[in-house]
């Protein structure tokens, strides 16, 4: 049935429903494949609308048409792993580095990633942020420090001016004047409350943290901060900020 819906059975099966009366028992005089062209057609139709609501800028930087027929190509191409129809869209960023609507549109595989950030930042699952004050460590403790973000926290870096593009999703595309090269953006995206922020930082921060999201501690991202000639306090400046905005949900050291 899984083969039937996603478009891999024989067009004689398609149209005749051979076989298919055999293993459906569907009440006289229905036919299995009639009824099954409900799932069919509504199989893509899901997937549209899932993706839709995860790429709001994507879809409207392609145009309706362009984007419908994106999610066909996605939904007929790429396996889904999840039955929660809000994981739909997690393989576009890299689908869409290998589809035609990239050669136009080079930017469009990391808004999607972008955009993909965004909606798992909004379904992700806080916890209470830390409080450094309630750690009583030392300076060398604090050195060897490993932090643990909230769920929601996800940095990313780009040649493109991404948060002009995803801004934009709201302007009519004949309106949109955006300066492409020469821009790149490194955004920090995490939830406040109900909603999701993404924040302009510079490429020290944003390389600072993303180490630290990959397990590297305090100390290493200060060595590094010096060894690229930067300031190493500014990590503390970081850090404190991280902390205030609740982007931090543990350490340990």
């Amino acid at each position: 049935m899984a083969a039937r819906i996603l478009g891999s059975a024989s067009t004689d099966l398609v149209e005749s429903g051979a076989g298919l009366n055999a293993w459906l028992d569907v009440p006289d005089p229905e036919r299995a494949a009639e009824r099954l062209r409900v799932y069919v057609g509504g199989y893509p139709v899901r997937i549209h609308d899932s993706l839709g609501e995860s790429y709001p800028a994507l879809a409207h930087w392609v145009g309706e048409p362009a984007f419908h027929a994106l999610a066909h190509r996605y939904a007929a191409s790429v396996p889904l792993t999840s039955y929660n129809l809000n994981d739909a869209g997690a393989q576009m960023p890299a689908f869409l580095r290998h589809d035609v609507l990239t050669g136009d549109l080079p930017f469009l595989p990391d808004l999607a990633e972008l955009e993909w950030r965004i909606a798992r930042a909004f379904h992700a699952t806080e916890g209470p942020p830390l409080d450094p004050r309630a750690l009583p460590w030392t300076v060398e403790q604090w050195a060897t420090a490993v932090l643990r973000f909230q769920p929601s926290v996800a940095v990313l870096s780009s040649a493109w001016p991404l948060l002009d593009l995803w801004t934009a999703r709201d302007t009519p595309r004949d309106a949109i004047d955006i300066e492409l090269h020469g821009h790149p953006h490194h955004i920090v995206i995490r939830r406040t409350g109900f909603s999701v922020r993404c924040e302009s930082v510079a490429a020290d921060e944003a390389l600072a943290l993303q180490l630290l999201l990959d397990g590297r501690c305090l100390g290493e991202i200060a060595e590094r901060c010096e060894a690229d000639g930067h300031d190493p306090s500014a990590v503390l400046a970081w850090f404190s900020r991280w902390t205030s905005a609740g982007m931090i949900a543990d350490a340990t050291a």
